[in-house]
């Protein structure tokens, strides 16, 4: 790394790009080190105009600065819509809280990892059923498997992409989730793996799945009984670090749980599968009022 580090300084003045490589341990070979840069210092000016477009959010160097647009969405989003059939829930009625946050109530297991595979389908279904089964009174809360969803269901496509609902139909069919001690994620590098579920290890059942009619109004009430598995753009998540999101551009198709909402300043709490170091320790505050990214467009959850 030391040799690495002197050849980079010889060839590039960029300071911040060097600090970039250490703290993230980036590694490239010669040739790619010229492209990184050049993509470093265009992202440089992405989260300079982000940042002065919405000053009530943060947008910084990140993890994810060495990458394109195009190699972001294909990397780390992964949402395919699928055409499962839902039992479909129309809420409409009286919004009983000023604000939720399901983390508050220890609904939500921690922030996870997705990495380098394009499985947020199978993350967004797993913790929808990790909050569902605890809220369900017969289940504590447990880290269940993602790698069984992302392994095994083959209505989608493990790290090519997927959706929520085959993730739902999946356990359902199959008798149950593993947890993830049992099942370890393993897809982080790219690889969806071959299925190597236990059916004597399943620890949570399924029975079925819905979704509520498209509009915030409709979440924001269905909010009231549990969280919600939600898929949506991504445009300026990339580079997030915190504060409230005010606009979202189109985007790669991502799925993530939404667990609250503010009253105070008027946002959604989403929980994301990029890790603890990206955004708001995970999160990211969405503003709430205009629909932001699709945000309402595709909720949904288990029954369990």
């Amino acid at each position: 790394m030391l040799v690495f580090l002197l050849f980079l300084g010889a060839v590039c003045s960029d300071e911040s790009f060097i600090n970039f490589i250490q703290k993230y341990n980036k590694k490239y070979d010669n040739e790619e080190l010229s492209y990184r840069l050049g993509v470093f210092e265009q992202n440089l000016k992405i989260i300079h105009q982000l940042n002065e477009d919405q000053p009530e959010a943060v947008y910084a160097v990140g993890e994810f600065a060495d990458l394109t647009t195009e190699e972001f969405n294909e990397y780390y989003t992964g949402w395919t819509p699928s055409d499962v059939e839902y039992e479909v829930v129309t809420l409409n009625g009286t919004v009983s809280a000023d604000d939720i946050d399901w983390r508050s109530k220890n609904a939500i297991t921690p922030i996870k990892n997705q990495g380098r595979c394009g499985s947020c389908w199978a993350f967004s279904a797993t913790e929808s059923i990790e909050s569902e089964a605890f809220l369900s009174g017969s289940y504590s809360l447990e880290k269940l498997s993602c790698q069984q969803i992302t392994s095994c269901d083959k209505q989608s496509s493990g790290c090519n992409g997927g959706d929520p609902g085959t993730g739902f139909d999946y356990i359902k069919q199959c008798g149950g989730i593993e947890t993830e001690s049992d099942y370890p994620y393993t897809s982080g590098s790219g690889e969806t793996g071959s299925c190597k579920f236990v059916s004597s290890k399943a620890k949570v059942k399924v029975t079925g799945k819905k979704t509520l009619s498209k509009g915030e109004d409709n979440m924001l009430t269905g909010l009231a009984g549990r969280p919600l598995s939600v898929c949506h753009n991504t445009g300026g998540w990339q580079h997030y670090s915190g504060g409230i999101m005010t606009s979202c551009s189109s985007g790669g198709g991502h799925c993530t749980q939404v667990v609250g909402y503010g009253s105070s300043e008027d946002y959604w709490i989403v929980k994301n599968s990029w890790g603890p170091s990206w955004g708001n320790s995970g999160y990211l505050y969405l503003k709430k009022g205009s629909n932001l990214c699709g945000i309402a467009n595709y909720a949904s959850y288990p029954t369990i």
